[in-house]
């Protein structure tokens, strides 16, 4: 009974559904009704568009992006990298302070009226400590040394002098990469001039003191990075002059005092370039012109010394 019961439902309901949905029927609204167009034969049909394509998009994009970055370390790592830094001509480096030491060498000689001029070789070497800065007082300490033999018809002497001398002043600029050093200061020479006559036993030695004010202009010239050149010119008018004669050392005997000069050409070459220091090199061709002024006393005749040469500087600056 059961079973007959569920049957009539079903057929019931069948019907009621064909009732309200006809096939074939065409909906009452046919004109915007689109009817399927008849399929030809060995005709492609298009493929249908996917649904959700945006969907299909985003999912692919998120498949191939790279792996995961924070948003703060894409935020700080550049997206292109940096274009490489430009090179910057690099600029000589101007050091003040300098140390340096000299090996030198000079051809002298020696001029006194009415006698034969004397001319030998003299070698040495000197010490210099300096500072010098743009805009700056102007510091220098030097000490020289010189020893040789000069020699003329008859007469041979052993030459040896030592130069002391202190410098202040002050450095300014006066063209582009070009100083100019306006100073003056204090210093003292002692020469030992030793004589020994041909035919006479005796020797008979000379010590001139001398104590003079140099002052003068130096022009530095620092056009390249790696070379330079100078110009020192100096006056050295002495203030105080004596001699002393070897057999009365306890004599001194006043001398007119006499004007003296010097001129230096420095070629400068920037060896090591480092950081914090320097290494230069410099090749320093000079004139010097001294006097010794006479006695009437002793019978002393002034005497004029000429000195023709050249240094090799070897300097640290820092």
């Amino acid at each position: 009974m059961k079973k007959v019961v569920v049957t009539t439902l079903l057929l019931l309901s069948f019907a009621e559904f064909s009732y309200a949905n006809p096939i074939g029927k065409v909906p009452s609204d046919s004109k915007n009704y689109a009817f399927p167009k008849p399929v030809e034969k060995n005709q492609v049909q298009p493929k249908k568009a996917p649904k959700r394509a945006k969907d299909r998009e985003k999912l692919i994009a998120y498949q191939e992006r790279p792996p995961f970055v924070s948003q703060q370390e894409e935020n700080s790592t550049p997206q292109t990298p940096p274009p490489p830094p430009k090179k910057v001509k690099r600029e000589r480096s101007y050091k003040p302070f300098k140390i340096d030491v000299a090996p030198q060498y000079s051809y002298l000689i020696v001029r006194s009226s009415g006698m034969r001029k004397l001319t030998g070789n003299l070698w040495g070497g000197s010490a210099e400590m300096e500072y010098k800065k743009s805009n700056r007082v102007y510091g220098d300490a030097s000490f020289l040394w010189n020893q040789g033999k000069i020699a003329a018809h008859g007469r041979h002497h052993s030459w040896k002098e030592a130069v002391g001398q202190f410098l202040l002043g002050y450095t300014t600029p006066i063209f582009h990469r070009t100083l100019m050093t306006i100073f003056a200061g204090f210093g003292f020479r002692r020469v030992m001039d030793g004589k020994n006559y041909e035919g006479f036993r005796q020797r008979v030695d000379l010590n001139y003191y001398q104590y003079f004010v140099p002052c003068g202009l130096f022009f530095d010239f620092n056009y390249w990075n790696h070379f330079s050149f100078s110009l020192d010119l100096k006056a050295l008018p002495a203030v105080d002059e004596k001699v002393q004669i070897g057999n009365k050392p306890d004599v001194f005997y006043q001398v007119s005092r006499m004007m003296n000069y010097e001129a230096d050409l420095p070629i400068t070459w920037k060896a090591v370039r480092g950081i914090k220091a320097d290494f230069d090199l410099s090749l320093i061709p000079f004139f010097k012109y001294w006097q010794f002024g006479g006695s009437s006393r002793l019978h002393l005749r002034s005497r004029s010394q000429t000195y023709w040469g050249c240094e090799l500087q070897i300097a640290l600056c820092f």
